[in-house]
């Protein structure tokens, strides 16, 4: 069973900057046997300040939570357990009405002790690698401190959309903390029903930087 979760959000927009909210609340209903869930309630709380300039939309995201969140394009190789902080900026661009490039960096920062619960490395199992700082390749779970899961990096995504209700998307997410990059490739189709979504294909290639 996957994890369960409920999201409440808003959004306003104004004359010199758009501003979202979003609050994400999370049951342990997946198996964190398998990374699925951490075996604890979760919650983040993002904020998102935006404004558009002709063809750019610089933003600014900041949040609070006791989990890494995963995003619509990229999910972590673990899933991790402690207060952190998540700050990201950046600027979509819009190169055509169907295709869209983002460019932006992120800065995760924990604080107090964390635990992470990799997807790589099933319990009970012993993996290898484990090169700066990514203790997700050996241990399926790591308590320690802080700098387990401190994490910045940036993201870089494009994505076409031809139709409404079906996306492609190809993007580099680079995590300059652990050295690892990744390289997603991507499809959506969604149903007119917002509750109905589905995801049909994804490709991740990652690439640890030695």
């Amino acid at each position: 069973m996957v994890t369960s979760f409920v999201t409440l959000g808003a959004s306003w927009k104004g004359s010199a900057v758009n501003y979202g909210t979003s609050l994400i609340g999370s049951a342990p209903t997946g198996d964190s046997a398998k990374g699925l869930s951490t075996g604890h309630a979760t919650y983040d709380w993002n904020n998102r300040f935006d404004h558009s300039f002709n063809v750019l939309t610089p933003f600014i995201d900041a949040g609070v939570g006791n989990s890494i969140p995963d995003t619509r394009s990229f999910n972590r190789p673990f899933t991790s357990f402690g207060y952190l902080a998540h700050f990201e900026g950046g600027t979509d661009v819009d190169l055509s009405h169907s295709l869209t490039l983002t460019l932006s960096a992120y800065d995760i920062a924990p604080w107090g002790t964390q635990t992470i619960f990799s997807r790589a490395v099933a319990k009970g199992a012993v993996g290898s690698g484990a090169q700066h700082g990514r203790v997700f390749e050996t241990n399926h779970q790591t308590t320690g401190s802080a700098s387990i899961d401190q994490d910045n990096g940036f993201h870089r995504w494009t994505e076409f959309q031809p139709e409404a209700l079906s996306r492609l998307r190809y993007g580099i997410h680079a995590q300059r903390e652990i050295c690892i990059q990744h390289v997603l490739v991507g499809s959506r189709c969604e149903s007119e029903q917002a509750s109905q979504r589905q995801e049909v294909h994804q490709v991740t290639y990652r690439r640890a930087i030695t």
